[in-house]
C-alpha cells in the first residue's frame, strides 16, 4: 500500500507481471469446463485503497483477466460504492458486492453505465450467515431482494465453518422471496 505512493513503478511492474498468470489460469479453468469465472479482490475495496489507486493500479488488470473469460463476476469485498463505476468498465458479465455497498446506488450505477448487469450479494457473511439466527438470514434475503439484488449470495466468502442450517436458510428463503427467471 505504501509503495503506491512511495514506488508506484514497482506495484505496475508487479501488477504487469502477475496479470499473464491469472490469465492462463482463467483459461486453464475455462479448457477444464468452467462456465463463469468470478474475480475475487479483497485488496481492491475502498477500504483499502483509495477510488483513484483503483483505477491507476488495479483496473487494467482486471480488465484484462476479465477480457480473457466468456463470463465473469468482479467480487470486491468491503466498500466499494466510489468504484462500481469502473467494475462495470471492466467487462465483467455480473458485479458482486459487500453488505457495506448499496444496492439501490449500485443499481443506479450499473443502469447509467450498462443497463441489465447482474448484482450479486449482499449477505453479510461474518456477521449473519456465519451467526446467525436462521430468522435473521431470511429477513435479510427478502430485504435484499427487495431492494434489488438479482442474485442472491453472501457479500463476501462463505467462513468455512457456517452452519448447513443456515445455508438452508439462506437457499429458502431465496426460494421463498425470490423470482426464477426463465428465459
Amino acid at each position: 500500500m505504501m509503495d503506491m505512493i512511495r514506488k508506484p513503478e514497482v506495484i505496475h511492474e508487479f501488477m504487469d507481471g502477475v496479470t499473464p498468470m491469472y490469465i492462463e489460469l482463467a483459461r486453464l479453468y475455462q479448457e477444464v469446463g468452467a462456465d463463469i469465472l468470478t474475480f475475487h479482490d479483497g485488496g481492491a475495496s475502498t477500504d483499502c485503497i483509495s477510488p483513484k489507486n483503483y483505477r491507476e493500479f488495479v483496473f487494467d488488470s482486471t480488465k484484462k483477466w476479465i477480457s480473457s473469460v466468456k463470463s465473469s463476476i468482479l467480487n470486491i469485498c468491503g466498500q466499494s460504492e466510489d468504484i462500481i463505476d469502473a467494475m462495470v468498465e471492466t467487462g465483467a458479465t455480473a458485479i458482486a458486492i459487500d453488505e457495506r455497498t448499496s444496492i439501490i446506488k449500485t443499481r443506479e450505477v450499473i443502469d447509467r453505465i450498462k443497463p441489465g448487469v447482474p448484482i450479486l450479494g449482499n449477505i453479510p457473511s461474518q456477521t449473519l450467515l456465519f451467526q446467525g439466527p436462521v430468522e435473521k438470514i431470511e429477513a435479510a434475503v427478502k430485504m435484499v431482494i427487495e431492494a434489488g439484488i438479482d442474485i442472491v449470495s453472501p457479500g463476501c466468502d462463505f467462513w468455512i465453518k457456517t452452519p448447513i442450517e443456515h445455508i438452508r436458510a439462506l437457499v429458502d428463503a431465496t426460494i421463498k422471496y425470490g423470482v426464477i427467471q426463465t428465459k
